[in-house]
């Protein structure tokens, strides 16, 4: 993952260079920033390499100076995209960056570029042309995107740390959000825990007016998937398994499309083993897989034998991770904060 950062009319750079720094776990591989003074936006990320690992800086400015974006994500389609736009005439300065795909989609074809999209992400464009900043996430809301506004400064964030250093923030509770987290277990979008902070919804994009400071949202999720308008299916049992096969391992490609190596998470339960079954398919060499497991009393919902019997079947090079409870008493602490609001389910990621 990358982390992507940036405020709208503080002066000077200190505060998003502190919020830039509070993500630095998120990639530690390369940080940038960016400043337009004129209209006092700065943007920074921090950057972990997965795709063109050479040419693919943040921020990335075009080369009319007219545009920059920072970008946290994969798109899957780029290549099909790339292609697209070069018969257009645009010229690409990098190799296979996926951030210059998404930055020149949207100088060719503006705020429809998302729909064009087939991956995850969250970014955020600086259009001096147009004197705004454009943002958008992924349909499935896998990449995630804060958003403060108080009327005079507005910021943004992959996480909810880095904009405690927003200067002005009453980081009040948000009781709605309380009561979604007490329902079920998370705080469901737009709310989050803090009433000065919302998330972006999954498929939804915002426009930050520079010249009145307006902020917009729009975006329909179901616009973006085509696959869930299409008619009913008609055909027979025997269509529908060889379509659904198609569709796993067209997904399982596109999602191990990677410039380093990639490793696959192991539980004992059928999604996990069969995504690596079908990757396994996909890679010359044996892939790396990882499984977590808690040791103790609670050995009824470990799964880590099953895990250990997939491994073994499709001969992936297995990785047992084994946790005491007192392990988990110990990183409690830093575990709560590393998750920014309430979260059930913070355990497994952690």
């Amino acid at each position: 993952m990358c982390g992507i950062v940036g405020t709208v009319g503080i002066q000077g750079s200190s505060v998003v260079n502190q919020m830039n720094y509070q993500q630095f776990h998120r990639g530690p591989d390369e940080g940038g920033t960016y400043s337009y003074p004129a209209h006092s936006v700065f943007l920074a990320m921090r950057r972990l390499s997965i795709v063109d690992l050479s040419s693919g800086h943040q921020p990335m400015i075009s080369e009319c100076k007219k545009y920059a974006i920072v970008y946290n994500g994969e798109i899957f389609n780029a290549p099909e995209l790339r292609t697209t736009l070069a018969a257009l005439g645009e010229k690409f300065i990098s190799d296979h960056s996926d951030t210059e795909v998404v930055l020149r989609g949207y100088m060719r074809w503006g705020r429809s570029i998302v729909e064009r999209l087939n991956g995850m992400f969250a970014f955020v464009i600086h259009d001096i042309q147009n004197s705004c900043l454009f943002g958008s996430r992924d349909p499935s809301g896998i990449k995630p995107l804060y958003l403060h506004n108080n009327g005079k400064v507005f910021a943004f964030s992959s996480e909810i740390e880095p904009l405690k250093f927003v200067p002005g923030r009453s980081f009040a509770l948000n009781r709605s959000a309380l009561s979604h987290y007490l329902s079920l277990q998370y705080t469901a979008s737009p709310e989050t825990i803090f009433d000065d902070l919302r998330k972006l919804k999954p498929g939804e994009s915002f426009l930050y007016s520079l010249a009145d400071g307006t902020l917009d949202f729009f975006g329909d999720p179901f616009k973006l998937f085509p696959a869930a308008i299409e008619k009913r299916f008609s055909r027979s049992y025997a269509d529908a398994v060889d379509q659904l096969d198609q569709r796993l391992v067209d997904s399982v490609k596109r999602w191990t499309m990677s410039d380093v190596p990639v490793g696959i998470s192991l539980s004992g339960g059928i999604d996990s083993a069969l995504i690596l079954a079908i990757a396994s398919r996909q890679f010359n060499s044996p892939i790396h897989t990882w499984t977590l497991g808690v040791n103790g009393q609670h050995n009824d919902v470990d799964e880590r034998s099953l895990a250990s019997l997939m491994a073994k079947e499709v001969g992936s090079i297995h990785h047992e991770v084994s946790i005491d409870l007192a392990d988990v008493a110990e990183d409690i602490d830093a575990m709560v904060a590393s998750l920014g609001e309430p979260y059930a389910g913070g355990l497994p990621s952690w």
